[in-house]
């Protein structure tokens, strides 16, 4: 090859890196914080405040796991979860049931719900999330989510 292709050849190539890494990315998600740890989570067995957005971010719940139990009975148990803004606002509600069985002592596992929120369910700045629970089942949570910027 003479020096004149070999020279077009490596500006050929060049070329394309700047066009190819030469660009940022662009991204449709939101901005995250990247602080010491923008995830959070919160898991359970009783009614309470999950967690609070601070003043400078949002929190957006993308996931919650739930599961129930019942106790020696003849019938199955049947719970309602709730999770609900300081506001008022109810972000979610699940209703779960357990089967039980009556010929053993122990309690018997049951209903099981995984969800992950496709664009997921804002918690705007200085407001708590709480998990409310009423019925007859044993209920166990967990759920998590991430910070993020405004």
């Amino acid at each position: 090859m003479t020096h004149q292709k070999v020279l077009s050849l490596a500006a050929l190539v060049l070329s394309v890196a700047f066009i190819v890494h030469g660009y940022p990315n662009a991204s449709a998600e939101p901005s995250i914080n990247l602080g010491s740890n923008p995830l959070v989570s919160a898991a359970g067995n009783s009614s309470g405040v999950l967690f609070t957005a601070p003043s400078d971010q949002l929190i957006v719940v993308t996931d919650i796991i739930i599961t129930a139990s019942g106790s020696n009975s003849y019938h199955p148990c049947v719970s309602t979860v709730s999770m609900t803004t300081s506001t008022g606002t109810t972000l979610a509600q699940f209703q779960i049931t357990a089967d039980t069985n009556a010929s053993e002592s122990s309690s018997h596992p049951g209903g099981n719900i995984s969800h992950s929120f496709v664009g997921g369910l804002p918690v705007m700045v200085n407001e708590e999330v709480s998990i409310g629970m009423s019925g007859n089942c044993t209920v166990n949570y967990v759920v998590a989510g991430k910070y993020t910027a405004l």
